[in-house]
């Protein structure tokens, strides 16, 4: 009998793909439980299930209806469907998909309200921890006290860890509309770098706007963060530990 009789390749291509599913639905079940364990120590946080999905070319986490919410003061976090994907055979990149996020975030006496729509990242991770990532953003808006201060569309931004803690960054908003300085169409920059311990960020960063149609500087200006605390020209802005309260 040949060696390579169809019998035998039959078995051997049985064998390899039982072995191939066996390892398949182990990762991805791993991959389910640090999904789970990552996000039920987030107060507040409310999700309808998590599925695994994509067999046999990727592995894909399903979050569905997830939200985090702090009810006693009425911020929250929306995403209705998130995709995380994965090659089975390369565990360090993973791909981030999403159709919209909603958040709501109340500070002194301003009521920030942001949606944005059809999220797409990629994500690559380094002995475990987070080496780099892209995002592109179709669209987003934003709202304070009900006023619309700003909309933008395609927006891309992006880090990279240049050593340890430390982040370089970079975002592109290629077209944005500001009603309250009645100016459309400006391409925004933002460049800088900062520290990320944990949940204190430190770091400077420089914000150029142009007029897309002309190259006009409409303004430019620094934005400085201090132990999670935003400062633009020394004028307290943003308090980041709002945001990092959702994790």
């Amino acid at each position: 009998m040949s060696i390579f009789s169809p019998k035998k390749i039959l078995i051997l291509i049985v064998i390899t793909l039982s072995c191939y599913t066996i390892y398949w639905t182990a990762i991805s079940l791993i991959l389910k439980s640090q999904i789970n364990s990552n996000i039920n120590h987030i107060n507040g946080l409310i999700y309808n299930d998590i599925s695994i999905s994509g067999f046999p070319y990727k592995i894909q986490t399903n979050i569905n209806d997830l939200q985090i919410v702090d009810f006693k003061k009425g911020d929250s976090l929306k995403i209705p469907n998130i995709k995380i994907n994965m090659n089975p055979f390369d565990l360090k990149n993973i791909l981030v998909r999403f159709d919209k996020l909603r958040i709501k975030i109340s500070q002194e006496n301003m009521n920030i309200k942001s949606s944005i729509k059809e999220v797409r990242g990629l994500i690559n991770l380094d002995n475990s921890s987070l080496f780099s990532a892209s995002f592109l953003i179709n669209s987003g808006s934003m709202t304070v006290n009900n006023i619309k201060v700003g909309e933008m569309s395609q927006t891309k931004l992006d880090m990279v860890k240049e050593k340890k803690d430390m982040y370089k960054f970079n975002a592109l908003v290629q077209s944005a509309n500001l009603p309250l300085i009645k100016k459309k169409d400006i391409k925004i920059e933002l460049n800088g770098k900062s520290r990320i311990n944990k949940k204190n960020v430190n770091g400077s960063f420089q914000i150029t706007a142009k007029l897309n149609s002309t190259d006009e500087k409409i303004f430019e200006f620094p934005v400085n963060i201090k132990n999670n605390k935003a400062y633009m020209l020394f004028i307290p802005i943003f308090d980041l530990d709002k945001l990092f309260r959702f994790f």
